[in-house]
């Protein structure tokens, strides 16, 4: 039996930030991970494949867009998503090089094998070459999810994957339904429209990006549709029926459509299987994650969950900072305070956020302005053709303070942290409107929306006083 301060159990972004916090805090961490490789699945088979995939599909969508006379491009009917995924072992060797050096820099000791609760201080781990009996002061589980696959879906066709089998695809499909309008569903049906696919998206909501600000998510939909893609919303799923000829994907209105290739993208759930949460008290809710109170502790004493595991729309950053938190609330015994952490979605174009929706604001019941500006009308976005781009900010009235941006377009994801941070530093329209932006650029966006954020302002003001 060896003793630590701290056992995590999972390596991914929440996982890792919360061993590498417990050591700078001079700790003893040993870190529990049954893969053969450490960072989780968002980096062996989520993030990393999927946003090269979208990269390179981001690169032809810019071609089409810019729609350059005299030049034409063809896409090899042999591309398969392999090959658009060409980079996807060099960013995963530098990636996996990175955590282990941060393993090695912190002497984090790394536990190969599979954990289960004995009692809230004491795991039992199944390795290679036997059991062994960790104990700590404190537990952190942060073993991530993996894609919701619902009930009668036919999973055993080869022609039906989930999001996590994307990088498994032999050949792009000329007739694609995605199930699901979320994150995971919008970002990869984009990239196969960008390669010619006929994508027809189904979602029972009645609105694509639930979680993101309403306006841009029909913004995205309709630049979608703009490049050929279907939705379908608001309608519950029928049945999928399989044949030779390929698959049929009914609704229970009646409407269907036939396709060669069906990806599921609804929803996720928590990988918490094996782990014995019921030896510490902890019940997990019905999708599989673990409940936590603000502190990011379970229901077992000294036992905390952050990342993916918990639930919730929880991106790499917000992961990071839930692994970090929970760390110093165990040791340190601090209160997580508020984090300013961008939100950024990979579509095509990509969404990124930070701070609240309008809708957030008005259950908060917090008065707000809003300023916009369209891509299309700044000089760089006419030189990309992105005639879609849209780009938000919400602000209070009484002072002008910045709450919010919400910004679609390419870039966005880069360009929010500017965002961020005056947000963080409490700035207002002013701070965004007055330094001088490099001309063309996208950057201008923000001298753009602050100043037509200060016209509003001032017909409230005069309205007003």
């Amino acid at each position: 039996m060896t003793h630590y301060n701290l056992l995590v159990i999972g390596s991914g972004p929440a996982g890792a930030k919360a061993a590498e916090q417990a050591a700078q805090l001079g700790k003893t961490v040993a870190l529990v991970e049954q893969a053969p490789r450490l960072g989780g699945s968002g980096i062996s088979t989520g993030t990393v494949p999927s946003k090269t995939l979208r990269e390179t599909a981001a690169f032809l969508q810019s071609l089409h867009r810019r729609a350059i006379p005299g030049l034409t491009y063809q896409i090899d009917p042999k591309l398969t998503p392999a090959d658009l995924m060409y980079r996807r072992q060099m960013v995963l060797t530098a990636d996996w090089g990175l955590i282990q050096r941060n393993v090695d820099r912190y002497r984090i000791e790394v536990v190969r094998g599979q954990a289960r609760f004995i009692d809230p201080h004491t795991l039992l781990v199944e390795t290679v070459e036997g059991e062994r009996t960790l104990t700590g002061d404190a537990i952190v589980v942060a073993t991530g999810a993996e894609a919701h696959r619902p009930a009668g879906i036919p999973f055993t066709d080869p022609r039906v994957y989930d999001a996590g089998r994307i990088g498994e695809m032999d050949h792009f499909p000329r007739r694609l339904v995605v199930l699901g309008a979320g994150v995971i569903g919008l970002e990869l049906a984009g990239v196969f429209m960008s390669v010619g696919a006929q994508v027809t998206v189904i979602e029972l909501g009645q609105r694509v990006l639930a979680a993101t600000d309403d306006e841009l998510a029909d913004q995205l939909r309709r630049s979608m549709e703009s490049q050929g893609v279907s939705f379908w919303l608001g309608e519950p799923l029928g049945e999928v029926a399989t044949g030779p000829e390929g698959l049929r994907v009914a609704l229970r209105n009646g409407l269907s459509v036939a396709c060669d290739t069906l990806l599921v993208a609804a929803g996720r759930r928590g990988n918490t299987e094996g782990l014995r949460l019921s030896a510490i008290g902890v019940a997990v809710n019905d999708q599989g994650f673990i409940p936590v109170n603000g502190r990011y502790q379970t229901v077992a004493p000294g036992v905390y969950a952050a990342g993916d595991v918990i639930g919730g729309y929880s991106w790499a950053a917000t992961s990071m900072e839930q692994g970090r938190a929970a760390v110093r609330a165990a040791f340190l015994n601090e209160t997580p305070r508020t984090r300013v952490i961008p939100r950024c979605i990979y579509t095509l174009p990509e969404v990124a956020s930070v701070g609240p929706t309008e809708d957030e604001l008005k259950q908060m019941g917090e008065p707000y302005l809003v300023g916009r500006a369209s891509v299309a009308e700044n000089p760089r976005g006419q030189i990309t053709g992105d005639n879609f781009g849209l780009v938000k900010v919400l602000f209070a009235p009484s002072d002008k303070r910045v709450l919010a941006v919400h910004w679609l377009g390419e870039g966005g994801a880069e360009l929010i942290h500017i965002a961020q941070r005056v947000i963080e530093a409490g700035g207002t329209l002013d701070d965004l409107a007055e330094p001088p932006y490099a001309y063309p650029s996208l950057a201008s966006l923000y001298e753009q929306v602050a100043y037509n954020g200060l016209e509003h302002w001032e017909r409230w003001h005069e309205w007003h006083t």
